[in-house]
């Protein structure tokens, strides 16, 4: 079993194009095609045929790439326990995070107003 991880959540690739037959009566026949499909950035597949086409074609290292089966475990590991805005745990609850850090976060973004400047055209009509 031979492991694929993306960077698209449910990546899509054609291995084998559908194709149509003619047959001598008249009469056509479509055969489907193949389909790598990603779920949830990760594909397993044992088909040899779309493993080789995977690795053949040109977005390898682009779009996705071969994953070894010790790099899977731990990728595993980790989504398990995951930092968003606080501490996820292993069931899933989010932790608030302690005062000390939100202390740190500043109030505001961008320069300070300064009640004393008054060279601005606006406030020089507004004050008269």
């Amino acid at each position: 079993m031979i492991t694929f991880r993306s960077k698209v959540k449910n990546y899509q690739q054609q291995v084998k194009m559908p194709n149509k037959y003619l047959s001598p009566l008249g009469e056509t026949t479509l055969v489907a095609g193949k389909v790598a499909q990603f779920e949830n950035y990760e594909l397993s597949t044992a088909d040899s045929e779309i493993i080789e086409s995977l690795r053949k074609s040109p977005y390898l290292g682009e779009y996705y790439w071969e994953v070894d089966e010790n790099e899977i475990n731990d990728l595993r590991e980790k989504s398990k326990v995951q930092m968003v805005h606080g501490v996820r745990t292993p069931d899933n609850s989010v932790e608030k995070p302690s005062e000390s850090v939100t202390q740190d976060i500043p109030k505001h973004r961008g320069r300070p107003k300064n009640p004393e400047r008054s060279d601005r055209p606006l406030d020089k009509i507004l004050s008269d």
